[in-house]
């Protein structure tokens, strides 16, 4: 099974998405930007898939020392890996692997709608202090609800 593109939302936000999604689930790489609509969303996706082999390829060393890569194209930033690399050659050869693979990798054609995890008052991601209960969207995305995009692209809630 090869990697997918895949579009999504968050629920009761604007903004679209894109992602490209291992075999196992894992996100890979997101679009540097959300598009305010499906159709612009889809329109960036194939920009950037046209353009793969050609964008330049740009990693940096974040603040808690892992590598993190983005792909540029005439300076604005169109890409960015999901997930930072130990070593700046790992980093390197993920931003290269995506490069390789957008271009054959297919794209779902369903909008994904996911549910933010929400934050508890001591700052940990989906942990309550009192019940030590942790929320489904700590432990991963949830399964999506489908959306429907009619023909023009608008998404329908």
């Amino acid at each position: 099974m090869a990697p997918v593109f895949q579009l999504y939302r968050f629920d009761g936000e604007d903004g679209v998405w894109w992602r490209l999604v291992s075999p196992n689930g894992r996100g890979l790489a997101r679009s540097a930007v959300a598009y305010p609509t499906v159709a612009s969303a889809r329109s960036g996706l194939e920009e950037v898939l046209t353009r793969a082999a050609g964008l330049e390829l740009g990693v940096r060393l974040t603040v808690d020392y892992r590598w993190h890569w983005s792909l540029r194209g005439g300076g604005t930033p169109l890409v960015e890996g999901l997930g930072d690399q130990d070593r700046r050659v790992r980093c390197l050869h993920a931003g290269r692997t995506f490069q390789a693979l957008a271009p054959v990798a297919p794209v779902e054609p369903e909008v994904a709608v996911y549910r933010r995890a929400g934050r508890s008052p001591g700052g940990r991601a989906g942990r309550s202090e009192e019940s030590g209960a942790v929320s489904a969207g700590a432990a991963g995305l949830p399964h999506p609800r489908r959306a429907h995009v009619d023909d023009e692209g608008t998404l329908e809630r």
